[in-house]
């Protein structure tokens, strides 16, 4: 499945009791000099003597993230940090997703495509988004899936893929 490690949770989860350690490995937008959002500017090195790297390269790079973070802060924090799967749900959202642990959400997601599928609607329900997407309310949609941060980048995006599905659908 598609993952993306989110520095910044992994600190918010585990760094913050580990600062030293953390920024050994890891670094994050508005932390210690790096410049941006917390989602921004992500890097990383396995060895404390090399240089920092981007995180978000590719998937290969991503999953060596995760294997680094599983490593010093162990997996159920590591699985807790990454967006997984095509909605992209974050691993601390297992509980509301019906999984016992971020690590069976982990699998399951691995696993088979409908877990995604699911695990959408699942989040949209839990967290009181459907009725968003029934009035076309995009930006608050965007806002309860994704967070402030970015409402007008991805309300616009969700606006335009809706619009391209109408246009599929009517002809």
């Amino acid at each position: 499945a598609v993952i993306r490690f989110e520095n910044h949770k992994l600190f918010s989860y585990w760094g913050q009791y580990q600062e030293d350690l953390y920024d050994r490995h890891f670094r994050h937008g508005g932390r210690r000099g790096v410049g941006g959002k917390a989602w921004e500017n992500h890097s990383f090195r396995e060895d404390p003597d090399k240089s920092f790297q981007p995180c978000h390269l590719n998937q290969g790079v991503e999953y060596q993230v995760l294997k680094l973070a599983a490593t010093l802060a162990g997996e159920d924090v590591a699985y807790r940090c990454i967006s997984i799967g095509g909605p992209q749900i974050l691993g601390s959202n297992y509980r509301i997703l019906g999984y016992s642990s971020p690590e069976a959400m982990y699998e399951a997601f691995q696993q088979d495509e409908r877990a995604h599928v699911l695990g959408f609607f699942d989040f949209c329900q839990a967290n009181k988004l459907v009725r968003f997407l029934r009035s076309q309310d995009w930006w608050n949609f965007a806002k309860g899936y994704n967070g402030a941060g970015q409402v007008e980048k991805y309300g616009s995006w969700i606006e335009a893929a809706f619009s391209a599905g109408e246009e599929i659908l009517t002809g």
